[in-house]
């Protein structure tokens, strides 16, 4: 158990553990002051010991008896004293227990020590992978196809229960946590040297270009995957050295370009790839003309490649504004 979830159980067990060792030694000084008679008649005091092995049973309410001898109406008065200061105790102390095993904190510090050993028990190459989502879940499976482990991030716990759920070749050691903190970054073992990468697909592409920043000063061998549509995220991405941005706007439309022109390629490029079967139909996309939904940095990166091919397109889009050429000749319509 690490140094955190161990202070943290002393500190929720603290005042409790005072409170049964006040009403022990008030129980036991009592025991051993109040005079009792043995067999013969003759005066006896308890000792020590034998008022904390008379106080213990009585106290969990075992109730051995009284020993070692008879008691007194004295001593069975103090006895009955306390008998309701020691259960009351007791009662505490394993209210304050079964909360502190509840505890939200004292469970991620031990989930959080558990990842770490995980990580540290990883010998081959590994990757670390922010957030689960769809494409992550391929990714991974992708990367377990060629025996590259994988550790697995995301700050909403809710996710990771279903990540629990998925099938994967090799184990996936996963941490609840935020992945632009370089904390969690260094428990998921990002300075270790078969750590080889980072991906970072966050929709918010600036959390992705703050990962590139902190990895960098934290270790500058690993490389980083960031998602990155737009050109200063993109540039700043290239400045860390080690950031290879990855804009999934302009690989669709690359592939749109490419069905257009060479659909067969587009096939051994799935065949490459592991994506598809060299038995698959290739796709030929229609010649005429394209209606798309939308004219934000996607659309763009498809009219590119529309005018390449010269085909006629329109977009249709009700919150942004395209250039007056566009609306002009009918290729932009503002509406839903």
């Amino acid at each position: 158990m690490s140094n955190n979830a161990l202070w943290i159980i002393l500190q929720k067990l603290r005042t409790p553990l005072l409170v049964i060792i006040v009403t022990y030694s008030i129980a036991m000084l009592g025991m051993v002051l109040i005079p009792g008679m043995d067999d013969n008649g003759h005066v006896y005091h308890l000792t020590f010991f034998d008022a904390f092995y008379f106080v213990s049973y009585m106290a969990s309410t075992i109730g051995f008896g009284e020993a070692p001898y008879t008691f007194t109406y004295e001593q069975r008065l103090w006895v009955s004293v306390c008998i309701y200061i020691t259960v009351v105790g007791w009662f505490y102390g394993i209210g304050a227990l079964v909360s502190a095993v509840t505890d939200k904190m004292l469970k991620f510090e031990i989930m959080r020590n558990s990842f770490r050993k995980q990580v540290k028990a990883l010998r081959e190459d590994f990757v670390i992978i922010l957030g689960y989502t769809y494409v992550n879940v391929e990714i991974i499976k992708k990367l377990h196809n060629v025996n590259i482990e994988v550790v697995m991030i995301d700050e909403d716990e809710d996710k990771l229960n279903h990540f629990l759920l998925e099938d994967f070749r090799l184990d996936v050691p996963i941490m609840i946590g935020d992945g632009l903190e370089a904390d969690t970054l260094k428990d998921a073992g990002i300075t270790c040297n078969n750590c080889k990468a980072i991906i970072s697909l966050f929709s918010n592409e600036d959390e992705n270009l703050r990962v590139s920043i902190l990895t960098k000063f934290l270790n500058p061998k690993v490389r980083v995957i960031a998602k990155s549509t737009m050109l200063d995220i993109t540039n700043s991405i290239l400045d860390t050295d080690i950031g290879k941005p990855v804009n999934p706007f302009e690989i669709f439309a690359k592939r749109v370009d490419i069905a257009l022109s060479s659909p067969h390629v587009l096939v051994l490029e799935n065949w490459i790839y592991s994506n598809s079967d060299l038995m698959d139909k290739a796709i030929f996309l229609p010649k005429g003309k394209y209606i798309v939904c939308g004219y934000g940095r996607f659309g763009k990166a498809l009219q590119e490649k529309f005018k390449k091919h010269d085909l006629d397109y329109v977009f249709i889009d009700e919150k942004r504004l395209a250039p007056r050429d566009m609306i002009e000749s009918g290729k932009f319509i503002r509406a839903t």
